[in-house]
């Protein structure tokens, strides 16, 4: 065990290495060892109570147990096939994987694939066409999945005896979806025209083991990520009523009364630079908003938004961004940006927004984990 008292997991997908950085210490250094050796780790999912990280190979098409007390791999799930969402049951006693590809007999692939992760054994496969992403509900008894190029959701009641898929129509090119606290209001981002369809908006939905019913879409410029903090949710897209190189766009909603509050260029006026391509990844911090987004159209594809001032500032950091980790004990934003060429660290101070790269990975990291704060 490398017995360091605040550690940062990092994997890096080019080489496979799988290392805890020493975050106390100046220059930062990893463990003398790598923790696990896999293919090509990218995505890793963490346990609430930070007992576990399950990690993605795209390569070996797998999970990988990795248990943060022993710092070791002690168990493997198959995947089999590529799959671009994976989540984890609130009590971190399954997980789920969509997998768009796997062949189903008699109907079009795609499918839904269940864990259990207190038998390490894999459970039910469920046949959803396409299956690209998925959303949970906090209370772990709904699971919604949504497909490229669909009109409908499916909804998955996980409490049931057998798991089977009922779409649910009325929506335009679902992208994803936030539960409110309550768990049965569903909060589901239609990509729209940036998928390929007609107007991008939030839409409610109500959703109940025995009822899925979609609400009255409020639209918005663009939706493909959100982040939802008590009755606000912040959602980022694409307007694509805008020129090429200015279409990023911030929206803010009141999700009780369903009203648009406030809607911002993901454009930093100082650097002249918008935030488009595709947007992936969003967390708050420190009354900031960072969004990352893949393929934008300058490579500069990070943007902190101040949700007091709405100043939006675009640092000079290139690269699909893959990551972020927010660590109110260091007063820092860790940033991976990079991929899939050569995925690098980056630690932001959370009130100046200056960055360093307190660690350089050699090769392509790809994700983060606090496991000790």
């Amino acid at each position: 065990m490398s017995k360091i008292k605040d550690r940062l997991l990092f994997d890096n997908a080019e080489n496979g290495l799988v290392v805890i950085l020493n975050i106390d210490t100046k220059p930062v250094v990893p463990s003398q060892t790598p923790v696990a050796s896999l293919i090509m780790p990218e995505k890793m999912l963490m346990a609430a109570d930070r007992s576990f990280v399950l990690i993605y190979d795209d390569s070996a098409f797998n999970l990988s147990y990795f248990n943060t007390t022993t710092e070791t791999v002690t168990s493997t799930l198959a995947v089999n096939y590529h799959t671009d969402s994976i989540v984890l049951s609130p009590d971190g006693k399954h997980a789920y994987a969509a997998v768009p590809n796997i062949p189903e007999q008699n109907t079009p692939p795609g499918a839904v694939l269940s864990f259990d992760l207190t038998t390490g054994l894999s459970g039910a496969l469920i046949p959803v066409q396409g299956a690209r992403r998925l959303a949970i509900s906090g209370d772990g008894k709904s699971l919604l999945v949504f497909s490229d190029g669909s009109n409908s959701i499916n909804y998955i009641n996980l409490t049931g005896t057998t798991l089977t898929a009922v779409p649910v129509a009325g929506f335009d090119h679902p992208y994803t979806a936030y539960f409110g606290t309550d768990n049965t209001t569903a909060y589901v981002l239609n990509c729209g025209p940036e998928c390929g369809g007609t107007t991008s908006s939030v839409q409610p939905a109500a959703i109940t083991t025995t009822t899925q019913t979609p609400g009255v879409p409020l639209p918005v410029p663009g939706a493909t990520i959100g982040n939802l903090n008590g009755t606000t949710l912040y959602v980022a897209g694409n307007d694509l009523t805008q020129p090429a190189g200015q279409q990023g766009t911030l929206s803010t909603v009141n999700v009780s009364s369903m009203t648009l509050t406030s809607s911002t260029a993901l454009t930093d006026t100082t650097a002249k630079v918008n935030n488009d391509g595709l947007h992936v990844g969003m967390a708050t911090f420190n009354n900031k908003l960072w969004i990352g987004s893949w393929n934008c159209s300058t490579n500069q594809c990070l943007s902190i938004v101040d949700l007091g001032s709405n100043a939006v500032t675009i640092p000079s950091t290139t690269g699909n961004v893959t990551s972020f980790a927010p660590s109110p004990l260091k007063k820092s934003m860790y940033v991976m940006q990079g991929a899939p060429v050569a995925g690098e660290l980056y630690q932001f101070n959370q009130d100046t927004l200056t960055f360093t790269i307190p660690y350089d990975i050699l090769g392509n990291g790809w994700d983060l984990k606090l496991l000790d704060q």
